[in-house]
């Protein structure tokens, strides 16, 4: 697509399809794709456009996040979450919050990620946004699992699941980390939670 827009010279959805790349890389936990299409985003950046600006932080925490650079990627998801609220992004605002709290999850500050997850969970079911939901009840059930609290993650794997098998999700984390995806379906196995569609996804 990109290569067709460049020979036609239409380059006013670069950017757009720069950033489906790198959306695309990091749910599924490619971060050499990841970073390619992101270099290729920053490239055609303009700095006047602040949604653009705003999402190339957001990607850009995604990718030092699954480089374990937690501490940078705080910093950028943290200012993207930022620019969201101040320019009124509520669905926006709330999938940044979610991980936001992934971030925050990794520093060991979990009772502040999972304040941020009730706040996204809450706004979800509002607002009936299954994607959401599921995205941050499996982020919460990491979080317990992470704690060995066995009985609160599966409370959060089972209905995160359930809610991700009903709609046939296949992306089930925007920053998509094998070893704790490997991690949350073992439970999921070990337990018989929705085990025909876990199987499916691995």
């Amino acid at each position: 697509t990109l290569q067709i827009a460049q020979e036609a010279g239409i380059s006013v959805l670069n950017v757009l399809l720069w950033a489906t790349g790198v959306y695309g890389g990091l749910a599924s936990g490619n971060v050499i794709s990841a970073q390619i299409c992101l270099d290729g985003l920053e490239k055609n950046l303009y700095l006047h456009r602040k949604h653009e600006v705003v999402q190339f932080h957001f990607l850009k925490a995604g990718i030092e996040f699954l480089k374990g650079n937690f501490s940078f990627a705080q910093d950028k998801i943290s200012l993207a979450l930022q620019h969201h609220q101040e320019v009124g992004r509520p669905f926006l605002v709330e999938s940044t919050r979610s991980c936001l709290a992934q971030v925050l999850i990794e520093i060991d500050d979990i009772e502040a990620a999972r304040t941020h997850l009730h706040q996204s969970i809450q706004y979800a079911r509002l607002f009936r946004s299954p994607f959401l939901e599921h995205h941050c009840l499996l982020i919460m059930a990491y979080s317990y699992l992470k704690r060995y609290s066995i009985h609160d993650a599966l409370t959060f794997l089972s209905e995160g699941l359930r809610i991700a098998q009903e709609n046939d999700f296949l992306c089930l984390n925007l920053w998509w980390r094998p070893q704790v995806m490997a991690r949350l379906f073992s439970l999921a196995l070990e337990h018989d939670i929705e085990v025909k569609y876990v199987k499916s996804v691995i």
